[in-house]
């Protein structure tokens, strides 16, 4: 009954690049959960697959009748990075219980995931930005060296959202994209990625104001391959990208805010992004 009412859509494909990658492995997945059936649902998230891997219930909270929530998971599942390439499947279980404590269960619903461990350092190289002397042929950014990966600079790039002295009138909204964009010659080959760190931010929020959504995206040809709203933090995406033909990789941070009381922005409010060690590779 359960899989009639909620649906669970993951990515079913899970990249990571074994020659740069924290040991132990701790993916992190993000999961679209609908839930169509007449009464609030509170799911908890568990695991199966290879012996080398050990995984942890998450409790992923309460899920309302009617709408759809998007959920990012993190310390879920765990193993010794390999030193080989290789592919493990994962079985997701998303069991559904009609009460906090996680007592009166009702059913689940299954997800397979395919986890693909690769080594971008044995194969031939498209390009590597590392953002050293400029900007590498990305759009619109500039160098920083407040924040990076692979010293002493990353591309950055900051869009004001609210101007210091900017009237604010109470129930409106505010909204602003930030964006660097970059296009990549892939040849003719069996296969190709694209490896990059990126990471968001935004400003100190005005007393005025309040947050409706802060999130950043990275897009291979228009189709999203991450989503995260977690700020402050570097995030490293690991992606299959076309071959023989031109990949453009967009990666956006994007900011509303909702006035909540009139007055005078006493600053500047920005969403800035920053990008570094981009590697393109094939074979």
């Amino acid at each position: 009954m359960v899989g009639k009412w909620v649906t669970a859509g993951v990515d079913p494909d899970i990249y990571i690049d074994i020659s740069e990658e924290d040991d132990p492995v701790k993916p992190i997945i993000v999961l679209e959960i609908y839930n169509g059936g007449p009464q609030n649902l509170y799911i908890k998230l568990e695991a199966e697959g290879p012996e080398e891997w050990t995984f942890t219930p998450v409790e992923l909270g309460q899920f309302p009748a009617g709408e759809k929530k998007t959920v990012t998971v993190k310390n879920w599942a765990e193993r010794p990075l390999p030193d080989t390439e290789l592919t493990e499947t994962i079985t997701l279980h998303l069991k559904c219980y009609t009460d906090s404590g996680y007592t009166d269960y009702l059913g689940e619903v299954k997800q397979s995931l395919e986890v693909h461990f690769i080594d971008l350092e044995a194969m031939s190289v498209v390009d590597d930005d590392d953002f050293t002397e400029d900007t590498e042929g990305w759009s619109y950014g500039v160098l920083a060296d407040d924040h990076y990966v692979t010293p002493p600079n990353s591309l950055y790039r900051v869009s004001t959202v609210v101007g210091s002295g900017q009237e604010l009138y109470a129930c409106e909204t505010y909204s602003r994209e930030s964006m660097v964009q970059k296009s990549f010659d892939i040849p003719d080959a069996s296969e190709a990625y694209a490896c990059l760190y990126v990471r968001f931010a935004h400003g100190d929020i005005l007393p005025e104001l309040s947050v409706t959504w802060c999130y950043m995206t990275v897009e291979v040809n228009g189709k999203t391959v991450l989503y995260i709203t977690e700020t402050d933090k570097w995030h490293k995406v690991v992606t299959p990208v076309p071959v023989n033909t031109t990949v453009t990789i967009t990666v956006k941070a994007a900011l509303r805010v909702h006035v909540e009381t009139s007055g005078t922005a006493s600053w500047d409010l920005d969403i800035k992004l920053w990008v570094d060690h981009v590697r393109v590779r094939y074979r």
